[in-house]
């Protein structure tokens, strides 16, 4: 819900889906009702934890292999940030337990994906 209130205010111009659980959004995206640009997920879920939902998403030829993932948790451990990325995590974000430096990391990481996709649509392809 803290996510979801963030978005809200930083994440105006951006569709934004929020799901009670991995295996919805596993199912919405594989459905093609639902195609984000990019997936934040939190590490500690019900009925799969980030990591899992990341291998899933990611080993498969599939098209939604490439949507980048960022893990959002309050798990400060080297290892498990390290076992995200390998699996081919494209951020992993360290919750702050204050909310205004929540929306404020929030609003960095719409800022940063923005002007990826801004520059992915201006470049000429090779």
């Amino acid at each position: 819900m803290v996510l979801r209130k963030a978005f809200d205010q930083w994440g105006q111009a951006h569709k934004i889906k929020t799901l009670d659980n991995p295996v919805e959004a596993i199912d919405l995206i594989r459905s093609h009702v639902f195609l984000p640009d990019v997936i934040v997920v939190d590490f500690n879920m019900p009925e799969m934890n980030g990591l899992d939902f990341i291998k899933e998403m990611k080993f498969s030829d599939d098209w939604y292999s490439y949507i980048p993932i960022v893990v959002s948790t309050t798990e400060e451990c080297a290892e498990t940030a390290m076992e995200c990325y390998g699996s081919g995590a494209a951020g992993y974000m360290i919750k702050p337990t204050k909310y205004k430096k929540l929306t404020n990391m929030l609003r960095v990481l719409i800022q940063y994906w923005e002007a990826n996709l801004s520059l992915f649509t201006s470049i000429s392809r090779c």
